[in-house]
Formats: C-alpha cells, sequence, structure tokens
C-alpha cells in the first residue's frame, strides 16, 4: 500500500477537485489500491498523445512541460504545471482513444494518480467532488472560448506578445520554428517576422537563431 505524508494529504485536499470533501471520502481514496504515486526523472514523458492512461494526476513535487504536437510533426510547449496543479481532467469521462498533449518532466517530479473509476466513486460518496470537476471543465471552457477570441482578433504583434509573455521559461525563453510559432498563433509566416521585428524594435524582445527572448516584460505587457 502507498505510505501518504500529511503534506501530501494537505495538497490533495485542497486541489480544486477535492476541496470541501469529506475528510473521509479522500482518506479511503488514497488508502484504495487503484491510487498511486510515481516518480519521474528529469526529461522523462509522463503521458504522450499515445501512452497514458485514464486517470487524474496531482503532482505534488517538481513540475510538467506540456506541449503539443503541430502538423508539422514538431512539438510546441504551451504552459507548465506545477506543485499542486493537475492535469488529466478532460481524459476521464470519454470515449477518446487518445491524450490532446505531451506531458513531460521538467525537472525530478511525483506524481499522485487518481484513475477514473476511483474518481467516478468518490464523486458518487461526496457529490462535492462531482460539482467541482463540473466547475473546473465549465472554466476550461470559458478560458478556451477567450483563448479562441484572442488568436482571431488583434495584431500580429498582440498575439505574439500575448504568447511570449504565457510561454517563456524562467530565463524568458521561448524556443520554437517559425512555422510552429506561426501555426501556433494563426498567422501567415510573412506576418509573424513582422511581428517579431516589431517586437525587437521595441526593445521588448531579443532574437538569437530560433530563440526569442524577452528582455522587457513591463514593455511587452503593454503591447
Amino acid at each position: 500500500m502507498t505510505e501518504w505524508n500529511k503534506t501530501e494529504y494537505e495538497l490533495v485536499k485542497n486541489t480544486f477537485v477535492f476541496s470541501g470533501a469529506s475528510d473521509k471520502v479522500i482518506e479511503a481514496a488514497l488508502a484504495n489500491e487503484e491510487c498511486v504515486k510515481k516518480s519521474y526523472i528529469k526529461g522523462e514523458c509522463i503521458f504522450t498523445p499515445d501512452n497514458y492512461f485514464k486517470a487524474l494526476g496531482l503532482i505534488i513535487s517538481g513540475s510538467v512541460q506540456v506541449s503539443k504536437d503541430t502538423m508539422g510533426g514538431n512539438r510546441l510547449a504551451i504552459s507548465r504545471l506545477g506543485r499542486g496543479e493537475v492535469f488529466g481532467a478532460a481524459a476521464i469521462f470519454n470515449d477518446l482513444d487518445s491524450f490532446a498533449t505531451t506531458l513531460t518532466a521538467l525537472q525530478d517530479s511525483t506524481v499522485i494518480f487518481f484513475p477514473e473509476s476511483l474518481v467516478k466513486r468518490m464523486m458518487t460518496e461526496d457529490f462535492t467532488i462531482a460539482e467541482n470537476y463540473i466547475r473546473y471543465q465549465s472554466g476550461r471552457i470559458r478560458f478556451l472560448s477567450r483563448k479562441i477570441d484572442e488568436l482571431s482578433a488583434g495584431s500580429a504583434e498582440n498575439r505574439l506578445a500575448k504568447y511570449l509573455l504565457e510561454n517563456t521559461t524562467d530565463s524568458g525563453t521561448v524556443a520554437a520554428s517559425m512555422t510552429e510559432l506561426a501555426e501556433m498563433l494563426n498567422i501567415g509566416r510573412a506576418s509573424l517576422y513582422r511581428a517579431i521585428d516589431a517586437l525587437c524594435q521595441s526593445g521588448a524582445v531579443k532574437k538569437e537563431g530560433r530563440k526569442l527572448i524577452v528582455t522587457d516584460k513591463e514593455n511587452l505587457k503593454k503591447l
């Protein structure tokens, strides 16, 4: 049986999907053999579109890179998840046969997995968990709707500036091919090059090979 310490228990209890749920239900879930804790070394894939299982994953240490395969066969970073954040909510309770993204450990990381069958049992025992899950998915729908609006409106400079603010690493760097970036932003490559030139001229960004480096975050926010 997996051993859990108090810090891990509190992290689970305060996660959005289990917030306000009965201690008895959470304790029973953690004691269930279906609930497992797995460790990953830096650079190791956690989930890929073809290699995953239907479960809610909670990061209890480390951080995880979320990336998406492009039409050109390359991989583009989308976001990063840290301690206390969850993934896999969209992978449970559906009949899809693939995972939407690739999840890679950015550093040595540990994840608690709650398989779909266990989450379903917890929802049956405490409807608060079902409400939390529905609320989260509704929020994701609104978020994606806003993203579509943002990517379908505004100048190429606006879109690029927003993307850079949301996806730069701790060193302020985004590395991607121009084809991938243009595809992600839904703009032509010529428009992308002009946008990069404009941001570089503003002093907010500098370009080094395939890398775009944010040099003035506040300036970029204004753009």
